[in-house]
């Protein structure tokens, strides 16, 4: 087992304050940034055994046209990263879901050429 992977067993309330950072993101199917803000808990602060680890996450964004799917999503995450372990996974998956629905606009953008 890794020993940089934070297991928690009890459930964690989440604090009055919370460390984190913002990134702005830009996309080309939107004129609108995202904003994605990753708030982090800190275990054992102050002690040689403190951990930072992402705790919440949310995505903010003038454009509104997917709001309930970011909503949702970003609950699913906040929820993985309270459950502990290792959440790396999680990045890699958000990849893998961004390559397939390049591979999906790709090919709608090509049988559309096709057929003109």
């Amino acid at each position: 087992m890794d020993s940089n992977v934070v297991r928690m067993h009890e459930k964690l309330d989440r604090p009055e304050m919370l460390r984190g950072s913002t990134y702005k993101v830009k996309t080309p199917v939107s004129d609108h940034a995202m904003y994605v803000t990753i708030n982090d808990i800190i275990l054992n602060e102050g002690t040689e055994h403190e951990k930072r680890r992402p705790f919440e996450i949310f995505i903010n964004s003038k454009n509104m046209e997917h709001f309930a799917w970011t909503v949702a999503l970003t609950r699913m995450i906040s929820a993985v990263f309270r459950r502990g372990g290792d959440v790396s996974f999680v990045v890699e998956e958000l990849k893998a879901g961004e390559e397939a629905i390049k591979a999906r606009e790709t090919a709608e953008k090509n049988s559309g050429k096709a057929s003109n």
